[in-house]
């Protein structure tokens, strides 16, 4: 079990990850906060997220994240701000990908983000300010 509750990994080209491996956060139910921003990370694998049952905050700002498949954030309903913003290449979130923040999440930033497709489940989220 995780001691700390947050974790922060902003590269900037020194160290960076370009992927996540599906069982990067197993075993770490207690993280509250995930920065991962300035990362060339493309493709985020359904799952890789699930462990993390009480993250609140999660920032993947400046990544090359192209898509987010459905279920891909299904387990994570105590988040509340939500950053993608300068996931240029970011063009599509599939419907059913957040249908777990239907009462928590408050805040999604896309902004700069090149976004052909938005889920309908996501614009009747009751307490989301886009």
């Amino acid at each position: 079990m995780l001691c700390c509750s947050s974790f922060t990994l902003i590269s900037h080209g020194i160290i960076s990850l370009s992927e996540l491996p599906p069982a990067l956060f197993r075993g770490l139910e207690l993280l509250a906060d995930l920065h991962i921003a300035h990362n060339p990370i493309r493709n985020l694998e359904v799952g890789t997220f699930d462990d993390l049952i009480k993250l609140r905050n999660l920032n993947m700002d400046y990544n090359d994240i192209q898509d987010i498949k459905a279920g891909t954030f299904s387990k994570l309903a105590s988040l509340k701000p939500f950053f993608f913003h300068g996931n240029f290449n970011l063009t599509k979130i599939e419907y059913g990908s957040l249908p777990a923040f239907s009462y928590n999440l408050t805040f999604m930033d896309l902004r700069w983000c090149n976004l052909l497709t938005f889920p309908v489940d996501c614009i009747t989220l009751p307490n989301l300010d886009l």
